[in-house]
């Protein structure tokens, strides 16, 4: 298999890839025809959940134990300690637990925006669409819940939940080019993708009411996400029940999670900061160089007139950062700072970098290799830097990195690293690179982006 996947990982970066400029129309209708494929089980056209995203909080916090109040860290240590005793219902291994399907993870639930308008005010945006950061909040807290409602441990019936759910990363957020309606209900429905020892992948799909309170809903987003289980004091891992194929294309659909997860390692190994970039790609960028540069005058010249040079974009230019104290408002029920908010701000910093950067507003159209390094504690000081990293035809994708700042000593710590892809209704300024540097960040950029595109064109 890894062989296997190793051959279609070279051709899903699309070495040798022509300029790419994409119609909205195009897109939408790549993405209208896996309507559904992103779900093995999906939910009825006129189901309309009672569960919220708000009711799926609170169950949090009756599950785990966890208080709605902030604690001050003397009471921390107290609830760490009264979860400590949990340790001793945790299984040893996977055959002390029994067997769960996809169907047992199932769940539903609605952001209802048709008839509660103080929550409608959190999601609108300036243009009155639907806030993409506010989607990927609820995202993130729905996939932890549909672990929580897939895991079974016998011992832990009748007490508070033993396990500790994580976000670890997002493999992929694909987005529809249809607006979305501020006043009609949004519907999330998702389960169990692929189970490990620990970890799980929540496959995830978003569609909304075509019309408030109607019974046809149109695509929004798909996601697949990957959670590890904790033990109760989140410092080690935690064995999760099997997942069982209940049929052959169950089975089939499961191992679609497996080759997930084994690309996301075999991409790990090949990452252009472990090894060097392969032939296609130096010869890129030596091209790329020599586009700009006039040959007789050996690099001291560019090719170009000033009013040329003046149209291309450098890297430096293309970036920006934001700086955040984390307070107690944006923390999980772990007394963490919350994953989905962390992905808000994220999106928000690289929307607005891609805006300034095209002069037009953009249309997010792909996320993906979200990565959850390390918690964020609260009351730290979090910095956001988005840059620009590659722009082919009217495509733009900005990576995102998170770091914690030590404000006594100057270091920082990378948390959380991002990757979005924009499209624009018009050509963007080129972008080039200066620096060896820049030009690693240039063609990491680009194979995430040519991977997007090779996924959009199989499904």
């Amino acid at each position: 298999m890894l062989k296997q996947l190793a051959s279609r990982s070279i051709k899903s970066f699309g070495f040798g890839y022509q300029t790419t400029f994409i119609t909205a129309s195009s897109y939408i209708t790549r993405f209208r025809s896996t309507a559904f494929s992103t779900l093995f089980i999906n939910p009825e056209p006129n189901n309309i959940p009672s569960l919220t995203i708000t009711d799926i909080v609170d169950l949090f916090s009756n599950q785990i134990g966890a208080s709605k109040e902030y604690a001050n860290p003397s009471n921390i240590q107290e609830i760490l300690e009264s979860r400590r005793e949990l340790m001793d219902l945790l299984p040893k291994s996977q055959n002390e637990l029994p067997p769960r399907s996809m169907k047992d993870s199932f769940i539903t639930a609605i952001v209802p925006l048709t008839q509660n308008l103080e929550l409608r005010e959190r999601y609108i945006t300036t243009y009155g669409s639907v806030r993409v950061g506010r989607l990927l909040e609820d995202l993130d807290v729905f996939a932890v819940w549909s672990c929580y409602n897939y895991i079974l441990n016998p011992r832990a019936i009748g007490h508070q939940n033993p396990y500790s759910v994580v976000t670890a990363l997002v493999d992929t957020i694909h987005f529809s080019d249809d607006p979305m309606n501020k006043i009609a209900d949004i519907r999330l429905s998702g389960h169990i993708s692929w189970v490990g020892k620990s970890s799980m992948e929540v496959s995830v799909l978003v569609d909304q009411q075509v019309e408030p309170g109607g019974c046809k809903w149109k695509k929004l987003t798909s996601a697949v996400f990957v959670l590890v289980a904790r033990d109760p004091l989140n410092q080690g891992s935690a064995v999760i029940n099997p997942l069982m194929a209940e049929s052959a294309e169950e089975e089939a659909y499961i191992s679609l999670g497996k080759e997930r997860s084994v690309k996301r390692k075999l991409a790990a190994q090949e990452s252009l900061f472990l090894k060097p970039p392969n032939e296609e790609e130096r010869e890129f960028i030596h091209n790329l160089f020599m586009s700009r540069m006039h040959p007789d005058y050996c690099g001291f010249r560019p090719s170009h007139s000033t009013n040329q040079e003046q149209s291309i974009s450098t890297m430096e230019e293309a970036k920006h950062n934001t700086l955040l104290l984390c307070h107690p408002q944006y923390r999980n029920r772990f007394n963490k700072i919350f994953g989905g908010f962390i992905m808000r701000q994220a999106f928000e910093l690289a929307f607005t970098n891609v805006y300034l950067y095209t002069k037009t507003r953009p249309k997010i159209i792909n996320i993906d290799d979200i990565l959850f390094r390390k918690p964020v504690e609260i009351g730290s000081i979090l910095r956001f830097g988005a840059q620009v990293g590659y722009v082919e035809g009217n495509y733009i994708h900005t990576p995102v990195i998170a770091e914690v700042m030590d404000a006594e000593t100057g270091k920082s710590d990378v948390t959380n690293i991002f990757h979005f892809t924009f499209r624009t209704d018009s050509i963007p300024p080129p972008l080039f690179p200066h620096t060896y540097q820049e030009s690693m960040m240039y063609l990491n950029s680009r194979r995430h982006f040519k991977e997007m595109m090779y996924q959009t064109s199989i499904n």
